[in-house]
C-alpha cells in the first residue's frame, strides 16, 4: 500500500514539521531530541528533531541545532495558525548510547533535553510529558486523530544494524567479505587478486574463466559479492547476468575494459549490477594503487546490501501518476531560513547506480535552470551511453566535459570518470568548470565532495547541493559546507534509493534541508527559486 505522503510525513536529524490535522509525524530518535507541540483548537501539530543544543562556533544557522530549531517550530506552528498560549509540548529522546557520544560530550542527552526545557519555560508553554534519557532509541509516533503520541522502545544492537546516534538506520558494512573473480583472462584475474590480497578484510573465494565456471563455483563456494567481466567468450557477462539476477541474485560488480560497451554497462545496471570498476593495467602503478584503495570498500558496502537487492531501481524519469501519488498537496515540511531564494548551481553527487534517479532529476528541470553539474562515479563508457539514453527525456543539454569551460543555464555537465569536477569564477564573471586530474577520494571518482566543496566556497548561499544514492561517505562533507554556507541540500529519500549507504551517512550528519525521491526534487528547487517554500 502506497502511505498517503499528504498526511504521513517523517522527519530526519536536522529537520522539522509543523502541519495542520489530519496528519502523522513519525522519527526516530538515539540522543537527540524531538520536541513535539500540539495546538488542540487550531488543529497543528508539529515535531523538530535536533542533533545538538547549540554550535560550537559561528556558522550558518541549521535545525540540527536545537537553539536554532525549537523557535523555528514554534513560527511555524503559528504560521498554520497556532496559537503559543494554547501549545501544549512533549519531549523525547536524549538517550545515552555509550561511545557514539564520544563524538561530541558525555552530556549530550541531557544538554539536549535541558535546552528543550528552557525554550518552554521562556514561551510559556506547558510540558505535559517526559522520556529523556536511558540507553536505548525511540520511535515516535503522533497522530491528529486524538492527539496520541506513541512513543516505542529500541533496544540497541550489536553495530549490524539498529540505530545510530541520531536515529538513522545503521548500515554497517561487514568486516570481511569473499569474493569470486570471473574473467577470461588470465592476467586480469591475477592483477584483481594482486589488488585484493593486500587487503585482509577480503577473502577470495576462488576465480573462473567464463560463466559457466563461474556459475558451478557460485554454487559450491557461496561467495558474498560476484566480480563479473563485462566482455566474454561463449555467454558474455550481461546476459550471464541477466540469468543469475533471475535464479540467484547476488550483490555483483561489473568489471569493465578501457572500451567497454556503454550500452551494455548500462544493461548491466538495469539488470541489477551494483558498481562498475575499470580494469586495471599491470604495466601502471597509479591504476593498481587506485584500485587496491577502492575495490575492497566497494566490496564490503556491496556484501551489505545482500538483503536488498530485491528492492526496485528508481522509476525512470517524467512518470506523471507517481508524481501525482507522492506529492503531498500542501508543503508541509518547514526548511530552513535563508537569506534569499536565488539557486545560481546545481550540484549532484551519487554513484553509478543511481543513474536511474538522476534521469527522475533531470526530466523534472525546466530548460531555464540554473547549470546542473554532476560528479557520478562511474567508469568511461557509461557517460556518453547515459546522455544518449536520456537526450529526449529532459529539455536540459547535457554536455561531457573535458576541458575548462563557462556555464550557461539550461545545461548539465558531466565529468569524465578520469577526472574531479571543479566550480571556479570564470571569465567575464560567469561560473567555469574545471577537470582536474587525481586519485579516487573517498572511493569515488569524479568526487561529489571535491565538486560541492568547490562550489561552496565559490557560490556561498545559492548553491544546491543534491546527494544521491551511493556507497561510503563521499558528498557528505561537500553538503555540510553547502549547508553552513547558507546553500539548498536535498538528500535522495533512502526509502527509494538503489543504495542508501551514503544517503544515511548524510542524514544522520543533519545536513539535509529536504529529503525527498529523486522525483520530486526538481520540484523542490523551483520552490526555493521561486520564493514559494516554507
Amino acid at each position: 500500500m502506497i502511505p498517503d505522503r499528504a498526511r504521513d510525513q517523517f522527519v530526519y536529524p536536522g529537520q522539522l514539521v509543523a502541519a495542520r490535522a489530519p496528519v502523522v509525524i513519525k522519527t526516530i530518535l538515539g540522543s537527540c531530541i524531538a520536541v513535539v507541540l500540539m495546538d488542540r483548537k487550531a488543529g497543528v501539530l508539529g515535531l523538530c528533531h535536533y542533533l545538538l543544543d547549540r554550535p560550537s562556533g559561528s556558522g550558518h544557522p541549521g535545525y540540527k541545532y536545537g537553539i536554532h530549531a525549537i523557535p523555528a517550530l514554534i513560527r511555524e506552528m503559528q504560521l498554520f495558525g497556532a496559537t503559543i498560549s494554547d501549545l501544549e509540548a512533549q519531549i523525547f529522546g536524549g538517550a545515552n548510547l555509550s561511545h557514539q557520544l564520544a563524538l561530541f560530550h558525555q552530556d549530550i542527552g541531557k544538554s539536549n533535553a535541558a535546552l528543550a526545557h528552557q525554550f518552554m519555560k521562556e514561551y510559556g508553554i506547558r510540558v505535559t510529558h517526559e522520556d529523556t534519557g536511558g540507553t536505548a532509541g525511540r520511535n515516535i509516533r503522533v497522530n491528529s486523530d486524538g492527539y496520541q503520541v506513541s512513543n516505542q522502545t529500541i533496544e540497541r544492537q550489536d553495530g549490524s544494524g539498529g540505530i545510530s546516534r541520531t536515529g538513522v538506520q545503521n548500515i554497517t558494512p561487514p568486516t570481511s567479505a569473499s569474493v569470486l573473480i570471473v574473467d577470461d583472462s588470465q592476467t586480469a584475474r591475477a592483477v584483481i587478486e594482486r589488488a585484493l590480497a593486500r587487503n585482509p578484510a577480503i577473502k577470495i573465494a576462488g576465480t573462473a574463466s567464463d560463466a559457466f565456471d563461474a556459475r558451478d563455483k557460485i554454487v559450491r563456494l557461496k561467495p558474498d559479492v560476484l566480480l563479473l567481466d563485462i566482455e566474454m567468450p561463449r555467454l558474455n557477462g550481461v546476459d550471464f547476468l541477466e540469468k543469475l539476477m533471475e535464479y540467484h541474485p547476488m550483490p555483483v560488480i561489473m568489471v569493465s575494459s578501457l572500451n567497454p560497451d556503454g550500452r551494455a554497462a548500462r544493461r548491466a545496471l538495469e539488470l541489477g549490477a551494483i558498481e562498475f570498476v575499470q580494469k586495471p593495467s599491470q604495466y601502471d602503478p597509479a591504476q593498481l594503487r587506485d584500485l587496491s584503495e577502492t575495490l575492497p570498500q566497494k566490496i564490503l558496502a556491496a556484501a551489505a546490501s545482500r538483503g536488498k537487492l530485491k528492492s526496485a531501481r528508481p522509476s525512470h524519469a517524467g512518470s506523471p501518476s507517481s508524481d501525482k501519488v507522492s506529492r503531498p498537496e500542501t508543503r508541509q515540511i518547514a526548511t530552513r531560513q535563508r537569506h534569499g531564494s536565488a539557486v545560481d548551481l546545481i550540484c549532484v553527487s551519487g554513484n553509478v547506480g543511481s543513474l536511474g534517479s538522476l534521469e527522475s532529476l533531470l526530466a523534472g528541470l525546466e530548460d531555464d535552470s540554473p547549470p546542473v553539474v554532476l560528479a557520478v562515479s562511474t567508469i568511461s563508457a557509461i557517460p556518453a551511453a547515459f546522455i544518449e539514453k536520456v537526450r529526449d527525456q529532459t529539455r536540459l543539454s547535457i554536455v561531457l566535459t573535458d576541458h575548462p569551460q563557462v556555464m550557461g543555464r539550461g545545461k548539465v555537465y558531466f565529468t569524465d570518470a578520469s577526472h574531479h569536477a571543479v566550480v571556479e569564477p570564470g571569465p567575464g564573471g560567469f561560473l567555469q568548470i574545471r577537470p582536474v586530474p587525481g586519485t579516487p577520494v573517498q572511493g569515488q571518482r569524479p568526487s561529489g565532495d571535491v565538486l560541492m566543496i568547490s562550489a561552496a566556497k565559490t557560490c556561498p548561499g545559492s548553491t544546491c547541493g543534491i546527494m544521491l544514492g551511493g556507497f561510503g561517505k563521499d558528498g557528505v562533507r561537500g553538503l555540510s559546507m553547502i549547508s553552513e554556507a547558507g546553500g539548498m541540500t536535498i538528500v535522495e529519500d533512502p526509502a527509494t534509493a538503489s543504495f542508501p549507504h551514503n544517503l544515511n551517512s548524510a542524514l544522520e550528519e543533519g545536513v539535509a534541508e529536504k529529503t525527498t525521491a529523486a522525483a520530486e526534487m526538481a520540484a523542490a528547487v523551483f520552490e526555493r527559486r521561486s520564493g514559494t517554500g516554507a
